[in-house]
């Protein structure tokens, strides 16, 4: 096949020295040089000329034949820097460095008339060849996002993680739609070493807060004597109760300033006000009965 061949013969490489290149030249109008504008650098990584990478240079209207991205002797990728950085302890195959957000960010874009977008896509076999497939099992991770901050040393502690997992038996066979999952969601408090779970979405779609095994649609446990918060911007918040069967008519608990208010079948039918007396059939406390006392409990009715 053709193939184009650059060779050196030079025996004392040192570190970081030129092996062989492809470069491209542009000249302007007249003929003269302009320069060479971008090209495929091949160095010497130490002083071993085995050890090589390859560096991938272009210009643009400002800079002129500026490396773009490297691939090391280990098969790195290096975008926005020279050297491999390590993260968690671990070297990775592609890393992007910046100094700003358009450095160090990336993006993925679809364009098509459909409802469909783009795709971050993780994959898991428990084949270790890689392209080869074999059944994963329960409670595998197939994949995970992790944040790190630097400790003014390095990249070794995370702040927080979300990891995906099989969440029982997958389908075998002719079965093979079937991978039950689950999400866990994980903060490393102040002062701690490793991250703790926090928050998780099982297979059946039950959300388990401070509970790592959720058998209701939410499940809140914890420590503190105060564990759900509902706070509305409005002068009134409530809990909507409400089945399948239900149509127009609707149960609640609610607040409103200092009362608490229970309503049934769109009416209320009972409220602890203020000043913790229980009202029933009435919504205010009236000062023109019982000889002006306010009593601690209040029934007030046309029936019986």
């Amino acid at each position: 096949d053709p193939t184009i061949r650059i060779t050196n013969s030079d025996t004392t490489l040192a570190a970081d020295q030129l092996i062989g290149a492809l470069e491209f030249e542009k000249t302007d109008g007249s003929g003269a040089g302009v320069g060479v504008v971008g090209g495929v650098r091949m160095f010497s990584e130490g002083s071993i000329g085995q050890s090589t990478y390859l560096a991938f240079s272009s210009s643009s209207a400002s800079t002129n034949n500026v490396e773009g991205f490297r691939l090391d002797s280990s098969q790195r990728v290096l975008i926005g820097n020279t050297t491999s950085v390590a993260v968690g302890g671990t070297d990775f195959a592609v890393q992007l460095q910046g100094t700003d957000f358009a450095t160090s960010s990336n993006v993925v874009q679809r364009y098509a008339d459909s409802t469909a977008g783009g795709m971050f896509a993780f994959a898991k076999s428990r084949n270790a060849t890689v392209g080869s497939q074999t059944i994963v099992q329960d409670d595998d991770q197939l994949g995970k996002i992790r944040w790190y901050g630097s400790n003014g040393s390095n990249f070794t502690s995370y702040a927080a993680e979300i990891e995906a997992s099989v969440d029982g038996a997958p389908g075998s066979g002719g079965d093979t739609s079937d991978m039950p999952g689950r999400l866990v969601f994980m903060t490393t408090s102040d002062g701690a070493g490793a991250p703790t779970e926090r928050m998780r979405l099982n297979r059946d779609g039950d959300l388990g807060i401070g509970e790592t095994n959720p058998i209701n649609v939410l499940s809140v446990k914890g420590s503190q004597d105060y564990l759900v918060k509902i706070k509305s911007t409005d002068a009134n918040v409530a809990l909507l109760l409400e089945d399948v069967n239900s149509t127009a008519s609707y149960n609640r608990i609610g607040a409103t300033t200092h009362d608490i208010h229970f309503v049934t079948n769109n009416s209320e039918a009972m409220r602890i006000d203020s000043d913790q007396r229980l009202l029933i059939g009435h919504t205010s406390s009236p000062t023109d009965i019982w000889g002006g006392q306010e009593n601690a409990l209040q029934v007030i009715g046309n029936s019986w």
